[in-house]
């Protein structure tokens, strides 16, 4: 009998995760009912258990999707990814210059090839260089316009 009692003495351990107002996680806790109001900030509400996911909705663990694109920001208050167009902007202009710079190496073997003969490069191959790297003159990284591969010499 002596040993039941002493197990009612012994504190309850709680395993908790504490939740902000939109579900987010504050941290998760391991500690007796006494020591849980101290560590639960004002806001905040209580789950049972470890957080089994990115959010808590009020009956299960949500996740996040994928994001859709490395320079998203999730947010909190509509649960959805979205980007910041400044971001999307330079992520956008970051892969034309990419493109851009392909294209232009894979023209590089036609300089080489004219400086190796003593010849000049084409005009049409030097307009088409000329295009490529001035293809940030453009407005929109969306709606870039390509220039015309010349044809074969």
């Amino acid at each position: 009998m002596s040993a039941e009692v002493e197990q009612q003495d012994q504190p309850l351990v709680l395993q908790v995760t504490v939740v902000d107002e939109l579900g987010r996680v504050v941290h998760e806790l391991v500690c007796s009912p006494d020591q849980l109001q101290a560590n639960v900030p004002q806001g905040c509400r209580v789950v049972d258990g470890v957080s089994g996911g990115d959010w808590w909705d009020g009956a299960v663990w949500r996740h996040k999707p994928e994001p859709p694109s490395p320079h998203a920001q999730w947010d909190w208050k509509s649960l959805c990814w979205v980007m910041d167009s400044a971001q999307a902007a330079d992520a956008a202009w970051r892969d034309v210059r990419l493109e851009r710079d392909a294209r232009l190496a894979a023209t590089d073997w036609r300089v080489v090839r004219a400086i190796e003969r003593g010849q000049a490069l084409s005009l049409e191959w030097q307009i088409y260089r000329q295009a490529l790297r001035e293809i940030t003159t453009q407005t929109d990284p969306q709606n870039i316009h390509w220039p015309e591969l010349p044809k074969e010499e």
